[in-house]
């Protein structure tokens, strides 16, 4: 996205978070124990998916802008996965996923694709 247009989608972008609840302002205690007074329920933004492409969109454009070299693109479950995705669609990477759960047999395969530490 160019600079222009990338502001207007930011823009756009927490008008429609706080137009759908996904941006709250408060006070909230955090997983972390840490106190916040914004909340940010993205869990939600799978259901409003012009959001959640918004959000891949202008993920990409920082890590375009950062000119990170990588190969394959991970979403950590369960919240991340569905912007991973849609990142990898767009932008035509791999995508692979952990698992949140433990496994009892780990044969180094993760979503179909071989792994390699390092």
């Amino acid at each position: 996205m160019a600079d222009t247009a990338s502001n207007d989608a930011k823009t756009q972008l927490i008008l429609d978070l706080f137009e759908h609840d996904i941006v709250k302002f408060g006070e909230f205690k955090l997983k972390s124990g840490i106190m916040s007074p914004v909340y940010f329920d993205i869990r939600t933004v799978v259901s409003y998916p012009s959001i959640l492409a918004t959000v891949a969109d202008l993920m990409w454009d920082v890590v375009e802008r950062g000119k990170a070299e990588f190969d394959l693109l991970c979403g950590v479950p369960y919240t991340a996965l569905p912007i991973a995705t849609v990142m990898s669609i767009k932008n035509g990477k791999g995508m692979i996923m952990k698992r949140k759960e433990k496994k009892s047999v780990w044969n180094q395969k993760v979503s179909g694709r071989c792994v390699q530490r390092g």
